[in-house]
């Protein structure tokens, strides 16, 4: 191997191999960097690994190739664009919004001012899902957001291994992208325990909706189901499950003083196909945030489009005690 070595460090102008080795070898200094007299270090080096790999039976043409490592992750997560991210966050609890439409965005840009211009019609194929982690510590913690093959977004809480150097500071880690998405699917997430464990959950005492189609075709539904919720201050997130109504989107709003809120967008998808219609709710909280109540009505749609008016009535279990 040294004489492999020695033989293909020789330059293009015929100096014998044991010469260029010896100055090669006596230029190594104290601190690790290598010259290499009248040999550049980078030719040195494209040699040197091109030589190792001749003799394993690989091949070069001259510049020494990029190892690629096979994936399969979903080219979505090539397609996700991170608008921010950093250990520092003015939300100090764990919390996930959701923006698909630009002014539940603008409440974002409240909150982190540094995301960039967005125009309506990006909405239309994007959705930005910002997490924040919660105040920790120290730093060393990540937050790790991927999008499933199944196009579920996943998302979950990267803590530093034990025993490694990081600042000894407190720190709020926050992430927020934009992922590509369609409006003939609906939004699904899937987070550990970090976020889990702050939902609230109420389940549906009575709820009803009506779906019209066009000028005659009008269905009335009686709604069931669960609806789980994030809030830090006024800001909210609602994870929906009514299957009755296929409303499984997960939408975020804002709170005012009197406890009513709005979201200015959520997804109610078609029973006779995979075409969503859009809404808006208001809502109020009652009874300490245990009863909660929302109305849903056309947020926007086309003559033939369907239109859905719904009602909900929750409430939440008492929580025990420790």
């Amino acid at each position: 191997m040294a004489t492999l070595l020695s033989s293909i460090a020789v330059s293009n102008r015929g100096e014998s191999p044991p010469t260029i080795l010896e100055k090669y070898v006596s230029s190594v200094t104290r601190q690790g960097i290598y010259e290499m007299p009248n040999v550049r270090a980078e030719n040195f080096f494209k040699t040197a690994v091109c030589g190792i790999a001749i003799l394993f039976g690989m091949t070069c043409s001259g510049t020494i190739a990029k190892h690629e490592t096979k994936t399969t992750a979903n080219k979505s997560n090539e397609e996700m664009q991170q608008l921010s991210a950093g250990n520092r966050s003015t939300i100090a609890e764990s919390f996930i919004l959701v923006a698909r439409d630009l002014d539940t965005y603008s409440l974002l840009r409240g909150t982190v001012p540094n995301l960039p211009d967005q125009a309506a019609e990006f909405f239309d194929s994007h959705t930005v899902v910002a997490v924040f982690l919660g105040q920790r510590p120290s730093g060393g913690y990540e937050i790790d957001v991927t999008i499933e093959t199944d196009g579920k977004i996943r998302i979950k809480e990267l803590k530093p291994p034990a025993g490694a150097m990081h600042k000894m500071t407190l720190s709020a880690p926050h992430k927020i992208v934009a992922i590509p998405t369609v409006r003939t699917t609906p939004l699904s997430l899937s987070f550990d325990e970090t976020w889990q464990q702050r939902l609230r959950s109420y389940n549906i005492i009575s709820g009803e909706a009506v779906v019209s189609k066009g000028a005659g075709t009008k269905r009335n539904f009686k709604l069931n189901g669960s609806i789980q919720m994030l809030r830090t201050g006024d800001l909210v997130t609602f994870v929906f499950d009514v299957n009755t109504l296929r409303l499984l989107d997960i939408a975020s709003g804002k709170l005012d003083p009197a406890n009513r809120l709005t979201l200015n967008r959520v997804d109610v998808f078609d029973f006779d196909g995979p075409s969503a219609n859009l809404c808006s709710g208001v809502g109020e909280f009652a009874n300490s945030e245990r009863d909660l109540n929302l109305k849903f009505e056309p947020m926007r749609s086309t003559p033939d489009g369907p239109r859905t008016v719904a009602s909900i009535k929750a409430t939440s279990p008492p929580t025990k005690p420790n």
